[in-house]
């Protein structure tokens, strides 16, 4: 008959388990940060692809007001 007491002693199962757990923990951990590191990364892109197409529109909304007012120019 094979038991737990005979691979490892009582206290080297109870060290077996709770290494386990804690190896358990440590990738629900990982797992936890990376996610929340994923998830503030696409919002930064996010803003800063708001912030580029701001740009660009303000830039074209510049051009189209300076080509109107030298048209207007040239017409007085």
């Amino acid at each position: 008959m094979l038991r737990t007491e005979f691979i490892c002693g009582q206290a080297g199962c109870t060290t077996i388990g709770v290494a386990f757990v804690v190896a358990i923990l440590l990738l629900v951990a990982i797992g936890w940060l990376y996610e929340m590191w994923r998830q503030w990364t696409i919002r930064y892109l996010e803003k800063m692809e708001q912030d580029i197409r701001r740009e660009r529109y303000l830039k074209a909304f510049d051009q189209d007001e300076g080509s109107h007012n030298g048209k207007d120019e040239e017409a007085a």
